[in-house]
């Protein structure tokens, strides 16, 4: 099917009217919406086909035309612009106070006046419309590339779990305008999403099931990555992120109920002792949880000394010592005063050997690994 712009289109509206269109709205007002998103298409391009379309054939007929409707703001020649909608909306008005005789007319400002929105989500609507030509969602990195540098876990197909997701979040997208239409209720949505995408299978892979720190670990992924993809959406689209259309409210309270409570509980724990540490001696709690393994074993003092002297000339920001001796020294008697009394007097190079350099680095490579959800 050929756009529904094109450059020879004519720009008059006054042989489509409100007293003429109205004939076109049902006296139900079951058609309400969709009457006046093809009325703004024709006050924008005067595409009579459509009003007929309304009269003769099915809702999803016209809301197919509709889905191709494409709006080019920097191309088109259209003397409205993207000021076109507000031009419509003061046009309508103004028709409708003409003609407020009219019971058709008269039901048609109850409707407007009882969608307040009604405005916005036209544009929104018509915006969605040229979704794929005038926004782009993707991401500089594949959701496949992000995952696999995220998880050590190969038992997830990631290019397959990122066409699912593509194709769940495009049909999530087209469910956007025909639930506004009218054409969908919360359970028609859910019903539709669920053929698309298996969020059982992909909330706990069986493949997982052993290996709780890898499941928990995907599933904070999986969240991430969706409920960024709304809210990219939702930003450039304009609806609030408390009002989410049906479709998109699914799959987001989907993906913030991923993590069930156990794994909730371990996180907030994890989190707490995270906040707990003494940030006036240690840059971060990675440091302090290194130090802290070392200082809960029976060491001799110079292993004490060389810990020191090592995070003292990190060049990690995370493992970086600032402080002097002296308190780092007090730090540590009121931190473990069952220990011997700590004195740090030799040097990095006179404290360290390889074995201290082999224990230091096994050590760091298991609270990076332990601590960087």
């Amino acid at each position: 099917m050929k756009d529904l712009i094109s450059k020879e289109t004519p720009m008059t509206f006054e042989n489509y009217d409100l007293n003429h269109r109205v004939q076109y709205l049902k006296d139900d007002m079951s058609n309400a919406w969709l009457f006046v998103l093809v009325s703004l298409i024709n006050y924008t391009c005067n595409h009579k086909e459509l009003l007929q379309s309304l009269k003769h054939t099915r809702p999803h007929s016209v809301l197919k035309t509709i889905k191709q409707f494409k709006f080019d703001y920097k191309s088109s020649k259209l003397k409205h612009k993207p000021s076109f909608c507000l031009s419509y909306q003061v046009e309508e008005l103004l028709q409708i106070k003409k003609y407020k005789n009219n019971p058709k007319v008269q039901k048609l400002q109850s409707f407007i006046q009882k969608e307040k929105n009604i405005w916005d989500q036209l544009s929104v609507l018509l915006n969605f419309g040229s979704l794929k030509y005038t926004y782009d969602f993707s991401e500089p990195v594949r959701f496949r590339e992000y995952a696999v540098s995220k998880l050590e876990t190969k038992a997830i197909s990631y290019g397959e779990l990122e066409e699912k997701i593509n194709e769940l979040l495009n049909h999530m997208e087209s469910l956007q305008i025909e639930e506004w239409l009218g054409f969908h209720d919360e359970n028609s949505c859910k019903e539709i999403l669920e053929r698309k995408f298996d969020f059982a299978k992909y909330k706990r892979p069986l493949l997982l099931e052993p290996y709780p720190q890898d499941l928990r670990e995907y599933k904070l992924l999986l969240k991430g990555w969706l409920q960024m993809e709304i809210i990219k959406r939702q930003r450039k689209l304009g609806f609030s992120l408390y009002n989410l259309p049906m479709s998109y409210k699914y799959v987001f309270d989907y993906a913030e109920n991923l993590l069930d409570e156990e794994e909730k509980k371990f996180l907030q724990e994890d989190e707490s002792i995270s906040q707990n540490y003494p940030a006036h001696i240690f840059p971060s709690f990675k440091s302090f949880k290194l130090f802290d393994i070392y200082a809960k074993q029976d060491f001799k003092n110079v292993v004490y000394t060389y810990l020191f002297r090592k995070f003292e000339s990190s060049k990690d920001p995370l493992y970086k010592i600032g402080v002097s001796p002296a308190a780092f020294k007090e730090w540590y008697r009121s931190q473990y005063p069952e220990k011997d009394y700590l004195e740090i007097s030799a040097s990095l190079k006179k404290s360290e050997s390889e074995e201290r350099e082999q224990n230091f680095y096994a050590v760091k490579s298991l609270i990076d690994k332990l601590y960087d959800l």
